[in-house]
């Protein structure tokens, strides 16, 4: 019923149609990649092992750089955390000094005069 459909727009638009292109290289390409790697698998089972033993292999050190990175996202974060301590001690510490040592040594220098 499409196909009826189709043929009757082109017949009445004939401007629509479009001639059929040959499939491009790289397509071609692909493919004989997918059936050189069938070919292989058929072939040779230690194709098979060998691909499986890398992708875990890469897989194993992606983990384990994602692990490495994480660890130094935490110490980041730890660093920030102590930073952030040390603010807060310095803030203590100035707003100590102004309340506490400021008025007392305006009372001594007023008691000197």
């Amino acid at each position: 019923m499409a196909d009826f459909a189709t043929e009757a727009t082109l017949a009445q638009h004939p401007e629509y149609y479009v001639e059929p292109q040959p499939e491009h290289a790289y397509t071609l390409r692909r493919h004989k990649v997918q059936e050189d790697f069938w070919e292989k698998l058929k072939v040779d089972p230690d194709f098979v092992r060998r691909s499986i033993d890398s992708w875990t292999i890469d897989s194993l050190t992606l983990h384990r750089d994602m692990q490495a990175l994480l660890a130094r996202v935490d110490a980041q974060d730890q660093n920030v955390a102590m930073l952030e301590g040390q603010v807060q001690q310095a803030k203590f510490y100035t707003v100590g000094f102004y309340l506490l040592v400021l008025p007392w040594l305006a009372y001594v220098s007023w008691r000197l005069r």
